[in-house]
């Protein structure tokens, strides 16, 4: 990538999953320490967390704004002033994004491919790999292979299978087909 560094602002972000889109472009990332963004940027690794103390009312508001401000304006400084540091902060994060495709059985050359480029069954990998980013301790995954055919659907079955026991993670399997259920259960 060209970019220095990927600029996350979010008070509000679940599922922090974005950063790792930006990481698999080799971008260090810098962030607010919210939501699921901690679970996917490792602090000083991959980036910078930026602390937030929020209003208790689920809206994300900062309870000190202009503090939020510096402080997220002094982690962007810090990255953009030591560009080799934003460059090891961009290598350690596709390194990750790397080994994250490598788990769910990606080739790591296909990181660099839009996701219009990708196969039906690669989009499922990547979905895949999008959720484990956050190294979840439950994995919920509602109907997944519904949209592909049935032989990738069958190849993807077992995969999620061989997953399941190499990464010991309790998966949460919602399908409508039993014959699914069943080798799934």
């Amino acid at each position: 990538t060209s970019a220095t560094t990927f600029v996350c602002p979010s008070i509000y972000e679940p599922l922090g999953i974005v950063n790792l889109e930006a990481m698999a472009c080799g971008a260090a990332v810098v962030g607010t320490a919210t939501g699921g963004i901690p679970e996917v940027v490792v602090d000083g690794e991959t980036g910078w967390l930026v602390p937030i103390e929020q209003v208790d009312d689920g809206s994300g508001t900062p309870l000190d704004p202009e503090k939020f401000v510096s402080d997220f304006a002094a982690a962007l400084t810090d990255v953009l002033s030591d560009p080799e540091r934003a460059r090891e902060m961009g290598r350690a994060g596709r390194k990750r994004a790397e080994e994250l495709m490598e788990i769910i059985g990606l080739d790591p050359a296909l990181g660099s491919r839009y996701p219009s480029q990708l196969s039906g069954g690669q989009q499922q990998r990547v979905g895949v790999a999008r959720a484990l980013a956050a190294d979840p301790p439950i994995l919920l995954m509602d109907e997944p292979f519904s949209a592909v055919d049935p032989l990738v659907r069958a190849d993807l079955q077992r995969e999620i299978i061989e997953l399941k026991h190499r990464l010991d993670k309790t998966i949460v399997f919602v399908t409508h087909d039993m014959d699914e259920a069943v080798l799934l259960g």
